[in-house]
């Protein structure tokens, strides 16, 4: 006879580990990705419209401040040294009307960093309302231009002229040429011209 004892118990080796809690995954939240921040060097770029006359309201040069400024500043220079565009940065920068005239120029008119082209193989206007303030700025270039000697005006110039002028609010770059040209250039009525894409270039 067989006797076997029974305990009431589960074996130990019949016992089995409780399965582990299962954990959620992270709740994870999709960010937008932030936009690069724009660029502050911005490269100047020049507006370009069309071409015009270049004196449309002469000035009297024997009583014009800006004439008389550049024609003092020619005599007083050494030899054959010709600084035409600090002449005009000079003579532009005291004259009350074109200090007047850039006030008058909106900031939409202008380039990014402030600049405006006034020449580039012909004489550039702007449409209103600025048309106004840079034709008066135009006809002070003029009569400055004409007040410096023949020789420097004939002088070759390579790349752009750059004059700042400073008014009450800021400073702004008035621009003059490209390439190689000359500031007799500028004294040259554009007679010749063609429209292309509503841009009318001298030829």
């Amino acid at each position: 006879m067989t006797v076997s004892l029974y305990s009431g118990q589960t074996p130990l080796a019949s016992l089995k580990p409780p399965s582990p809690a299962r954990v959620p995954p992270p709740v994870t939240h999709r960010t937008k990705p932030k936009p690069p921040p724009e660029p502050t060097d911005v490269a100047p770029q020049l507006i370009d419209v069309s071409l015009s006359d270049p004196d449309p309201s002469p000035r009297d040069p024997l009583t014009d401040p800006v004439a008389l400024s550049v024609a003092a500043a020619a005599s007083g220079a050494s030899g054959r040294v010709c600084q035409i565009g600090a002449w005009l940065q000079s003579a532009l920068q005291a004259d009350p009307q074109v200090q007047a005239a850039l006030l008058t120029i909106p900031r939409p008119a202008r380039s990014v960093s402030n600049a405006l082209m006034l020449w580039q193989a012909g004489w550039i206007d702007a449409p209103e309302p600025a048309a106004a303030g840079i034709a008066a700025i135009r006809s002070a270039v003029v009569s400055g231009l004409r007040s410096a000697p023949a020789a420097c005006r004939d002088q070759l110039v390579r790349g752009p002229e750059l004059l700042m002028l400073t008014s009450e609010s800021d400073t702004t770059v008035i621009a003059f040429g490209s390439g190689e040209w000359r500031w007799s250039d500028l004294l040259q009525t554009a007679s010749n011209s063609a429209f292309f894409g509503g841009i009318r270039e001298s030829r």
